[in-house]
């Protein structure tokens, strides 16, 4: 049966997201870990330093391992790097009731606010408070994000997307 987390992995002593590039493999790495492993994103704030994830799943210790496989990878190769990247252990804490997860998906979306980087949690990209309320904000996006001919560069090479996303 799955559960509602929160989960948050972090490096102390290097920083996990150094350019757009990166940011952007992390943010698919993640999203490819939720794919295989059934799960459900909620929602996500990427930080040059840590990560948050709101997730419901049954695996969630499979999610954070798939995604922190896959990023190491990357982050290693491109980087010239070797080992795991970020702490050891990572957050991970079973979201109670409406209100617990209101409040916890909340915090991971003011992500930007919350560390002084921008004025409003819309001004920061690296958070899914973007993706969520893009009608609201007007965003919407009538492109495709992107096209099957880049996803190597974005993706890794062992992910199976679904034509439908």
């Amino acid at each position: 049966m799955r559960k509602t987390y929160h989960c948050c992995v972090t490096s102390h002593d290097e920083v996990m997201f150094r350019d757009e590039e990166d940011f952007v493999r992390g943010f698919n790495c993640y999203a490819s870990a939720v794919l295989e492993t059934e799960s459900r994103h909620l929602a996500d704030g990427f930080m040059t330093s840590h990560t948050h994830f709101g997730l419901q799943t049954d695996r969630y210790s499979d999610v954070i391992g798939k995604y922190r496989y896959s990023y190491s990878r990357y982050f290693n190769a491109k980087y010239g790097r070797r080992g795991r990247l970020g702490l050891k252990d990572y957050l991970h804490l079973e979201l109670d009731g409406l209100y617990h997860i209101q409040s916890c998906l909340s915090y991971i979306m003011r992500q930007g606010l919350h560390h002084g980087i921008t004025s409003t949690p819309f001004g920061y990209p690296y958070c899914s408070v973007n993706v969520i309320f893009q009608r609201e904000l007007g965003k919407y996006s009538t492109t495709q994000l992107l096209p099957e001919s880049r996803r190597y560069k974005y993706l890794p090479s062992h992910v199976v997307i679904p034509p439908t996303y």
